[in-house]
C-alpha cells in the first residue's frame, strides 16, 4: 500500500469519525483524588418536568485513549494527518463513575452489530507495530452488539459489549433508586478503516439489518425492564403522534421519570429504518433525532450550541442536545460554548471533560478546562422555568 493512499484511507476515516488533530503521544487519565459524592437527585421538586432542567452529558462515553503504540505509528508515518487527531486525546471513567462522582446523566454509545460474534476480536493495527493481531478478549468472541470507536485502529473502550455497559449504569441505578432520568444516546455505526482497505486483515462492518436493529432492544430487554425505560408512547400517551405529544402536554414529571432510563439514536438514516411502519414509534423502546415537523419529533440535535434555532426549540417543548467541550477547549480554555448552552437551555452538554484533562498546567497547550452543573446533576433550566 503506498504511502498517497494510506494517507486518503486516513483522511477519509479521519472525517467521517469526526476525528482532528494531535501529535502528542496519548495518556491514560488516571483519577487519583475523586471528588466527594455529592448525590442532590433527591432534592429535585417531583413536579418539575424532565425538560425543566439541564444535564451533564459525556461524548463517547465509554472510550479509552486510542492504543499507544497505535498512535505512535500513525503519527510517525503520517506527521501531517496526525494534524487530523486532535479529537483523540481525550479518554472516560466507566460509567458508574461518571454518574456517581461526575453527575453526568447522559451517557453516550457507540456499537456495531455482530451476529455470530468474533468480528472484532482482531485488531489489524497491531500488526503494524508487530504484535499478534488477536485482542485475546473473550467477550470479544459472543455474539452481541459490540462497543468501541473505529475497529482494528481506536478500540480501547470500558466496555467491550452493550450489554456490559448497560448493566454498568443498571448497577448504579439499584443503588440509587430515586436518581434523575438517566440518558442513554446510541450511534448505531458502521464505517471501519475496512471500508477503504482491503486484503489486511480490516475488518467490515455488518449492515443493521432487521435482526441487528432488533437485537438493540433486545439486549435493552435483557438488562432493564420495560417498566424501568421511558419510553415514545409513555409521552405521546393518547394523542395522534408523539410530537403532538410532547408540544400539548410534555415530559413526565420527575416525581414520574424517577429511577427510569430513556433512549435514544444519534443516526438519522438508521432511525429512519428503526421507525419504518411506526412514525410515532408506537410500541418501540428508543427514541430517534427528527425534524421538528416529523411525527415522532420529541428530541432534536444542534451540534452546534450557537445555532440560532435552540431557544425557540426549547420553549416548545423539545429536548435539545449540543457539544460544549471537547479537547479545542481542553486546549484552549474556551468556555464559551458552555456558556452559549447553558444560557440557551440545552438540556444535554456533551463533553469531553466533565473533569480536567491530567495535562492541564503541566504541560504546554492544555489547559484545566472542565465543566460541572449548578447542583452536580442537574440545573434548572433558564429557558423552561
Amino acid at each position: 500500500m503506498s504511502k498517497n493512499l494510506f494517507l486518503s484511507f486516513l483522511s477519509i476515516v479521519v472525517l467521517l469519525m469526526s476525528c482532528s488533530k494531535d501529535k502528542e503521544t496519548p495518556k491514560e487519565i488516571k483519577t487519583i483524588n475523586l471528588p466527594p459524592i455529592v448525590y442532590k437527585d433527591a432534592e429535585v421538586p417531583n413536579n418539575l418536568k424532565m425538560n425543566q432542567l439541564q444535564y451533564l452529558s459525556s461524548h463517547n462515553s465509554y472510550r479509552k485513549h486510542t492504543d499507544k503504540e497505535i498512535y505512535l505509528f500513525l503519527n510517525h508515518l503520517l506527521p501531517v494527518a496526525s494534524e487530523l487527531f486532535m479529537e483523540w486525546q481525550y479518554d472516560h471513567v466507566d460509567f458508574y463513575t461518571q454518574l456517581e462522582r461526575y453527575g453526568v446523566r447522559h451517557l453516550e454509545i457507540d456499537i456495531y452489530g455482530d451476529k455470530q460474534g468474533g468480528r472484532f476480536y482482531n485488531r489489524a493495527g497491531y500488526t503494524w507495530t508487530a504484535r499478534d493481531p488477536a485482542s485475546h478478549i473473550d467477550a470479544l468472541l459472543q455474539p452481541g452488539l459490540k462497543v468501541l470507536h473505529i475497529p482494528d485502529i481506536d478500540f480501547e473502550t470500558n466496555y467491550y459489549t452493550f450489554i456490559d455497559a448497560l448493566m454498568d449504569i443498571k448497577k448504579w441505578s439499584d443503588n440509587y433508586p430515586d436518581h434523575l432520568p438517566v440518558y442513554v444516546y446510541i450511534e448505531t455505526k458502521t464505517a471501519t478503516a475496512g471500508d477503504f482497505l482491503s486484503g489486511l486483515g480490516f475488518t467490515k462492518a455488518e449492515n443493521w439489518d432487521a435482526e441487528n436493529t432488533a437485537e438493540i432492544e433486545k439486549e435493552i430487554l435483557q438488562v432493564f425492564p420495560r417498566e424501568q425505560i421511558i419510553k415514545p408512547d409513555d409521552i405521546r400517551r393518547n394523542h395522534a403522534t408523539l410530537r403532538e405529544g410532547v408540544l400539548q402536554e410534555g415530559w413526565l414529571t420527575i416525581g414520574e421519570a424517577r429511577g427510569k432510563v430513556m433512549f435514544m439514536f444519534d443516526v438519522e438514516e438508521f432511525s429512519n429504518q428503526y421507525k419504518q411502519g411506526t412514525p410515532s414509534l408506537e410500541g418501540k423502546l428508543v427514541f430517534t433525532p427528527s425534524k421538528t415537523s416529523d411525527p415522532d419529533a420529541a428530541f432534536i440535535k444542534r451540534n452546534d450550541p450557537f445555532a440560532s434555532d435552540i431557544e425557540d426549540l426549547v420553549k416548545k417543548g423539545f429536548l435539545v442536545r449540543s457539544m460544549i467541550g471537547g479537547v479545542s477547549e481542553a486546549r484552549s480554555g474556551d468556555y464559551s460554548k458552555w456558556d452559549t448552552g447553558k444560557a440557551k437551555g440545552v438540556h444535554f452538554l456533551s463533553t469531553d471533560y466533565y473533569k480536567p484533562d491530567e495535562r492541564g498546567g503541566k504541560v504546554a497547550g492544555w489547559t484545566d478546562f472542565h465543566v460541572f452543573l449548578d447542583h452536580n446533576s442537574y440545573q434548572l433550566n433558564p429557558i423552561t422555568n
